[in-house]
């Protein structure tokens, strides 16, 4: 078990989420599509959502493991912007520096059952043309799954944010965990 110990100052920095972020949301959500569990939870979007899927979600595929390492590139600090616009200018501003360390691990990950397709190789390099392709696999996969559930989203991450007020609220940080 992992054990993180946080300094008073650590605390005092802790901030709670406004809203969903849009490269969080895409990265759990396909990761939730392509595995079998939790059908109770994910079933009925999964049978909706499964259809739309086609070949330019083959990029995301090959990034987004159903366990283990995913390129943290695709999920960088967003620096308060949820914005599906700017998150994706984000990751696609990402240094080649960056996106060849991701990538280089991601391909090493003992998760990964075959190397990196041609596609993912080019995206290591910063091509534009691979670069563009991943920012329309990102717009592409959220359009198709996630942006007719966006208000549910929302509505869980305000719910969530609200248990956690009020928790802070009654007792103090030491009552916020989930």
């Amino acid at each position: 078990m992992l054990r993180v110990h946080f300094t008073a100052d650590d605390i005092a920095h802790v901030r709670v989420a406004a809203a969903p972020d849009p490269l969080w949301e895409i990265v759990n959500s396909f990761q939730a599509l392509i595995r079998e569990e939790n059908a109770l939870a994910f079933g009925e979007w999964r049978r909706i959502v499964r259809p739309r899927l086609g070949p330019a979600d083959g990029l995301l595929a090959s990034l987004l493991p159903p366990r283990g390492y995913f390129p943290d590139f695709l999920t960088p600090d967003l620096g308060g912007s949820l914005g599906l616009e700017s998150a994706v200018d984000t990751v696609l501003g990402t240094p080649r520096a960056g996106l060849r360390g991701d990538l280089a691990t991601l391909a090493a990950s003992p998760a990964r059952p075959r190397p990196l397709p041609a596609e993912a190789r080019a995206l290591a390099e910063g091509t534009l043309d691979a670069l563009q392709r991943l920012g329309a696999a990102l717009h592409g996969y959220h359009r198709r799954a996630l942006a007719a559930f966006w208000p549910h989203i929302r509505a869980q991450v305000d719910a969530d944010r609200a248990v956690r007020a009020r928790a802070v609220l009654g007792g103090g940080t030491r009552s916020a965990g989930p």
